[in-house]
């Protein structure tokens, strides 16, 4: 229910901006969430417009090495692979793993994630090569941190499944 979803996200967003004020993370949080139900909603442009809001908000008052950024160019980067601007989608998720790397380690579910959506975007690219070495590491990692029966585990093994089909 994605249109109820924004109305009561758009409900909690009049309410943190006449509140907390246009520079407040919570108000970026809430760009952050409207912006990934236009995703949802195929609407590439909106999502791109309230995540840009919420990452202008998060980098003025977190700084640049706080996870809340990584998510954000995370969710960025998902818009422009949608969009199928692939090179712009690898840029960003690259930004965010760095993040990740510098804030959460590399032994964390949320930088495995990045790889494997690093991954996906390499398969996108006819890159099998570079997308297997993503996914495998992507793999690794959710097997120690989140095990071999997390849906995460399944679904990388499935990607990585996909990624040895399109090489025949």
């Amino acid at each position: 229910e994605l249109d109820k979803a924004l109305e009561y996200y758009n409900k909690s967003l009049t309410i943190r901006l006449n509140t907390l004020g246009e520079n407040h993370p919570d108000v970026a949080a809430s760009y952050y969430n409207i912006g990934n139900v236009y995703d949802n909603k195929g609407e590439s442009d909106k999502a791109l417009e309230y995540h840009n809001k919420s990452l202008t908000i998060r980098l003025n008052t977190l700084g640049e090495n706080h996870p809340d950024v990584a998510y954000s160019l995370h969710n960025m980067a998902i818009v422009y692979r949608d969009k199928c601007e692939l090179h712009a989608a690898i840029d960003l998720f690259n930004k965010a793993l760095t993040i990740k790397r510098q804030v959460l380690g590399e032994n964390h579910s949320s930088f495995a994630d990045s790889l494997c959506d690093i991954g996906l975007t390499f398969r996108l690219q006819g890159a099998t090569a570079k997308a297997h070495e993503y996914l495998i590491q992507s793999l690794t990692i959710y097997k120690v941190t989140l095990g071999e029966n997390h849906p995460h585990f399944a679904e990388t093994l499935n990607n990585i499944a996909l990624v040895y089909q399109d090489r025949g």
